[in-house]
């Protein structure tokens, strides 16, 4: 098992909001994240950093206490985030309004356990193709769900971007967990909407799978999003079962 992780601001922004976690714990259970500060509010980059600096001290004081059946321990902890980036937002007027995305995975290379706030995504590569396992916390799939909207007037819709539930916006917020089995040969990618807005699942799943090893495929994933426009921050992190 192996993971690499890689992120870039893109060639428009300034600065870059997303924030990652990468950890292997002394089992070889891998707790793998990515949190996107919300484009447009204050001090994005804050919030995420926040959220990832705490689920990083987290798992390192934890070790071997944490694994993919810790969902209690984990939902209780990301909870915690959330109220003290919240917090922070209301102690500070320059963070007002700041917050993060968080798809989060732990995995032991048999079973994988994501937690979902936001949209970001995780996502699935093996025998069936290419499986999105997350589901947007987003206005626009609310839209399709909801069949007010196709899937395709989604990918161009003005309030695209805008999303359901954050951490550190609110006191409260939703959070979705999805538990998959992993097969031998399966690739986990985490990743920010600034590759899935720039990159189709199709191109996302050939790049991976002919790229030969998935630290050139993080390297790929990311040149492909910055040649199709690179307008946002580029996160993703793939995981090697």
């Amino acid at each position: 098992m192996k993971s690499v992780s890689l992120t870039h601001k893109g060639l428009v922004r300034e600065t870059n909001q997303d924030s990652i976690v990468n950890l292997k714990d002394s089992r070889g259970d891998y707790f793998i994240g990515i949190a996107d500060g919300m484009g447009g509010h204050k001090a994005g980059d804050v919030a995420s950093a926040a959220a990832v600096k705490e689920l990083s001290s987290y798992f390192r004081k934890c070790d071997k206490s944490l694994c993919v059946e810790s969902r209690e321990e984990l939902t209780r902890k990301i909870k915690d985030i959330n109220g003290k980036i919240y917090k922070m937002s209301l102690e500070n007027e320059d963070y007002e309004g700041m917050g993060t995305t968080l798809t989060l995975c732990v995995t032991d290379g048999v079973k994988a356990v994501f937690y979902q706030v936001g949209d970001s995504r995780g996502y699935i590569i093996g025998s069936q193709g290419i499986r999105q396992i997350t589901k947007d916390q987003s206005l626009v799939q609310f839209m399709v769900d909801t069949r007010q909207i196709t899937p395709q007037q989604a990918l161009e819709h003005p309030s695209r971007h805008v999303i359901l539930s954050a951490l550190g916006t609110d006191e409260e917020y939703d959070m979705d967990i999805y538990e998959e089995q992993l097969n031998p040969g399966d690739t986990i990618l985490l990743c920010s909407d600034g590759l899935t807005d720039f990159v189709p699942d199709e191109d996302i799943e050939r790049i991976v799978r002919s790229a030969g090893s998935v630290k050139r495929a993080a390297a790929a994933l990311v040149n492909e999003a910055n040649s199709n426009g690179g307008a946002d921050n580029i996160s993703v992190i793939l995981f090697e079962a």
